[in-house]
């Protein structure tokens, strides 16, 4: 009688063994940490956009935070903390391309959240200004952005949270020296606000 050899692997072998490991590329971090990293903070993004979702029933153009999307919040920001500026400024600082910081600034203004303005040192150009509504819509932006930030990250002890910002700020840093040090352009894909936000 022959004997099966033990040393040969046999398919299904050890399908009745609950204790044997089979490894997933697309579940173990040993196998695909990078992999693993990319799929876990897309995930993690995926669930603070649902956070900060404009509710249903929100009308464009109210002005309040709820219809304010996050790369518009940033661009009000940028005014409010400023004395008028033109978007081309607002390009610069986003590093967005020009037409996305018009964008920006039209969409502000139908909101009743910012003016235009002749600058007047240049007849010529445009300074954009923030209203006084802009300061109460950031206060409840940045209300609604640490409501999104608590249930996301809700399981997390305070150290944790603290970690993770800084070891995504390491990350953010890095990522923004590279692309100055390749000449990435604003405009480029993945530099508009709303590319990282997909």
């Amino acid at each position: 009688m022959n004997r099966p050899d033990p040393h040969v692997h046999r398919p299904g072998a050890h399908a009745h063994r609950p204790d044997v490991h089979t490894p997933r590329p697309d579940l173990d971090v040993e196998v695909d940490l990078d992999g693993r990293l990319t799929d876990l903070l897309m995930l993690a993004a995926r669930g603070l956009r649902g956070q900060l979702r404009p509710p249903a029933g929100c009308t464009p153009g109210e002005g309040a935070a709820d219809d304010l999307p996050p790369h518009l919040v940033r661009a009000l920001r940028v005014f409010a903390h400023s004395d008028g500026l033109r978007a081309s400024e607002l390009a610069r600082h986003l590093r967005v391309a020009p037409r996305s910081a018009t964008e920006m600034v039209d969409g502000l203004q139908e909101r009743g959240l910012v003016t235009r303005e002749p600058d007047p040192t240049d007849r010529r150009a445009t300074l954009v200004r923030a209203t006084s509504r802009a300061e109460a819509v950031l206060a409840e932006a940045a209300e609604r952005r640490r409501d999104a930030g608590r249930a996301v990250f809700a399981r997390l002890e305070e150290g944790d949270r603290r970690e993770l910002a800084r070891l995504l700020g390491l990350v953010v840093e890095a990522e923004e020296q590279t692309g100055q040090a390749r000449g990435h352009r604003p405009g480029d894909p993945g530099d508009h606000p709303r590319a990282s936000l997909r």
